[in-house]
This record gives C-alpha cells, structure tokens and sequence, in this order.
C-alpha cells in the first residue's frame, strides 16, 4: 500500500513540467493510518540525474537514467540495490504466482478482497486555492471508483529537473512487479493532465474492511543546489541481498 502511494507522489512531482529547473529540496510533515500508524517527516531531493525521498525509517534512492533503484534502512545500516532486470524477473515470477492463486476459486476471492475493486479513474480540479510553503496552490482529486482517493495541492511556481517521462521511465519496473499495475496505468494517465509540483497529498485506500490513510505537507521548499554527497550510500551501510531476490529464490 505504502509503495503504490509512494511512487504516485514521485510521479506527481514531475508531471506537466515542460522546461527543467535547477536543484529541488521539499520537506513535508507526513500522517498515516492504519496498521502502520505514525507521524514524521520526510525529504525529497531532486536532481538532473537523481530522486532521493529520506524518511524516518526508510531511504529510497532513484537513478532516473539507468532505472536502477538502491533501498536503504537506517536502522540496520543496510541497503540493497534493484536494476530494471531484478524488477523484470520480480515481475514475471508476481504474474505467474498470481495466475495460479487465481486457479483456486478460495485464494481468488481471497486475493479480490484484499485488493479491492478498483473503479474507473477520474480526475477532478477543484476551485479552491490555498498556499502551502510560501507556494500557492491548486487542487486535484483523482479517484478510482470508491476504494481510492488521491488528493493533490499542486503550484506551477515550481518546476522539478527531469521530466515525468523520465521518471516514470525509471519507475515503470518497480511497478510493474506490482499486481496493481495494469489497474495503476490508468490513473497515471489522469494523473498526466495535472499541472505543477504536488506540495501536499492525502491518500486514503480501501482494502476489504481495512482502510488507509497516509498524508503530507510541505513545510519548507528549497531551490539551492544540493551537494553530490547527498546521494551517496553511507560508507558504514552493509550492502545486502534484496528481499525480492530472496522471495525470487524461494
């Protein structure tokens, strides 16, 4: 759930830009509910060539040339490392797994409820305006039928440095290991009609009686150029075998 939330706001970052801008830091305050519940903070920097988002637990590193993705955990002083191959095989093997859960009618319904029926996708701009980090901004929902809702507060003030082809060029892999992907492509197409930098985001998803919310806000915007170290792996992370790879194996 996290992840499909996580990669919309990546993809809502660099959507409706034609020109590139220079370096950009956003800082949010974010809230989610759920199994998982907690408050904190994350950071995204972007560059020309890479995305990284820190947040309490977890650091998500993104080549948006090569494709490749590194995860890194903070807690453990670990990462590991996934290429645009390792998400292909990921891809193939969560397809195939799929295919047989859906032979037994018990795993399908199983699997439907967990999932949830997802409706068809639209997208709505709202009138309303407000400013958020010194940016004014404009309102978005997208919603796919009534298990999905996504709430954006874009500004057109800010531009990111790559192009939302680009990016989703970068994360396409990673989703496409994902059994919501084919639902997914739809609202990325939605998604493409928005305008500006998504300053804060709610997301509320419904799986069976679960449902899940995860939010956030910019609190503070920066334009200044951010130092190539930012991108680099700690130098006492412990590079580890990735846990697909491991789910692969098995």
């Amino acid at each position: 759930m996290r992840a499909r939330t996580y990669f919309a706001v990546l993809l809502a970052c660099a959507i409706a830009s034609p020109a590139f801008a220079g370096d950009l830091t956003i800082v949010s305050k974010t809230t989610s509910t759920g199994p998982m519940a907690k408050t904190g903070t994350s950071t995204m920097y972007m560059t020309t060539g890479k995305l990284l988002m820190q947040q309490d637990r977890s650091n998500v590193l993104v080549d948006v040339a090569s494709g490749t993705i590194t995860f890194m955990d903070p807690g453990k002083k670990q990462y590991w490392t996934m290429t645009k191959e390792d998400m292909e095989a990921m891809s193939k093997a969560v397809s195939a797994k799929m295919t047989d859960m859906q032979k037994d009618p018990r795993a399908a319904a199983m699997m439907q409820n967990m999932m949830g029926t997802l409706g068809p996708v639209k997208l709505e701009t709202g009138t309303q305006t407000k400013t958020i980090a010194g940016y004014s901004c404009t309102q978005y929902t997208v919603t796919m039928g009534e298990t999905a809702k996504m709430v954006y507060w874009t500004t057109t003030a800010l531009q990111p440095p790559f192009s939302a082809e680009q990016l989703f060029n970068a994360e396409t892999g990673m989703l496409r290991a994902n059994p919501m992907f084919s639902r997914m492509s739809a609202m990325f197409d939605e998604m493409k009609k928005m305008k500006g930098v998504p300053l804060a985001t709610s997301t509320t998803m419904s799986m069976g009686s679960m449902q899940i919310e995860n939010s956030s806000e910019a609190t503070e915007v920066k334009t200044s150029a951010i130092p190539a170290s930012t991108f680099d792996i700690p130098k006492d992370f412990t590079k580890v075998e990735s846990p697909m790879s491991k789910m692969l194996k098995q």
